[in-house]
């Protein structure tokens, strides 16, 4: 037994180094993956702007009143420059960009300028590009802020039901006023999950699985088996295996090559293994009844009684036994042989289990 509480404590040690284990390397693991989606997030966002700004202008001519002219001007400068609506003329100074910032800024002044500049199309978009860099399972929204003309601000759902894990931002400065974007993203376990790399962790779950199967085997193994406890009595002209089957509550005994048990009661059973576990089989009277009785008042009647249907038990299953008081000191109970009495032979009524 104690060899057996030794390996299952020890097991136990390992598979809760072995969780621990997996513990910190999800949770470092999880970082990783958390640091680098937040790292990408933010040029995902620029590039559902431009792809939106590049497509609703694509079909159409969009002059911007402002000539492209990098030999003119470096760039950093700023210079003075004029929009020109159906009924407005805006004169402002422009900060001199290369080609593809100036063509960005101004697809997206000229958007706003004529209220086509919405956040849903840039969701759609937004969602789409996180698709493509492998971060699923999110719920996003895009909120949309500029004063191009007339204030504007506009999202492209509710946020109410969502918790935001991330918020981004992105300002364009268009030509004569920014235009501010805002993403808002709402991560699951799953977009981390599918993301994380899975090799050392799921040889950690695989080994602590393989242990916990290997735990029940050995528990179903060692269970399945009568848990023996040694008798010490013995005699040139008796001698049996007898043992307490702890399982299944019976009281084992051998005769010949037959194994025969009988079904304990409670009482009976601790009486039997405080005998059997006890050196040369003698159990103290005092300690019996602290033990059985600890809190009972007539302790020593409880004890009397017990010690007689013991007897019995042990008479009428014919195993050989007996209790008595200790010849050589009355304050130890003795188990030991008996004389077997042929006159009771036939009256096994013992249930043969092998």
């Amino acid at each position: 037994m104690k060899k057996t509480f030794s390996h299952i404590k020890a097991t136990t040690v390992i598979l809760i180094i072995l969780f621990a284990s997996i513990i910190l390397l999800l949770h470092f693991q999880h970082k990783e993956v958390v640091a680098n989606i937040f790292s990408k997030t933010p040029q995902i966002l620029k590039e559902s702007v431009k792809q939106y700004a590049s497509s609703t202008t694509k079909d159409q001519l969009r002059i911007i009143r402002y000539d492209y002219q990098p030999k003119k001007h470096k760039i950093g400068e700023y210079v003075t420059k004029r929009y020109q609506t159906a009924d407005t003329l805006i004169i402002y100074q422009a900060k001199v960009v290369d080609y593809e910032t100036h063509i960005f800024n101004s697809n997206q002044t000229d958007l706003s300028a004529k209220n086509e500049l919405h956040p849903q199309p840039i969701q759609h978009l937004f969602d789409s590009l996180l698709k493509e860099n492998n971060i699923y399972h999110t719920q996003t929204a895009i909120e949309v802020t500029h004063s191009v003309l007339s204030k504007f601000h506009e999202w492209s759902r509710d946020t109410t039901s969502m918790s935001i894990d991330q918020q981004i931002s992105f300002t364009n400065q268009g030509n004569f006023e920014d235009i501010h974007y805002y993403a808002y993203i709402d991560y699951s376990f799953l977009t981390f999950w599918k993301i994380m790399p899975k090799g050392v962790l799921s040889i950690l779950i695989a080994i602590s699985i393989i242990i916990i199967i290997a735990i029940g085997v050995f528990h179903l193994q060692n269970h399945t088996k009568a848990d023996p406890l040694p008798l010490l009595v013995e005699s040139q002209h008796h001698s049996k295996d007898f043992w307490v089957d702890t399982l299944n509550k019976k009281l084992i005994y051998k005769e010949g090559e037959k194994k025969k048990g009988k079904k304990l009661t409670s009482q009976i059973e601790k009486l039997s293994k405080l005998f059997l576990e006890s050196e040369n089989n003698r159990v103290n009277k005092n300690t019996l009844k602290k033990k059985l009785w600890p809190n009972h008042i007539d302790a020593t009647t409880n004890m009397t009684t017990a010690i007689k249907r013991f007897k019995d038990f042990l008479y009428q299953i014919k195993c050989g036994y007996t209790v008595i008081s200790d010849p050589e000191n009355e304050d130890y109970y003795l188990f030991t042989l008996s004389d077997p009495s042929p006159e009771t032979d036939d009256q096994n009524e013992n249930e043969t289990i092998g």
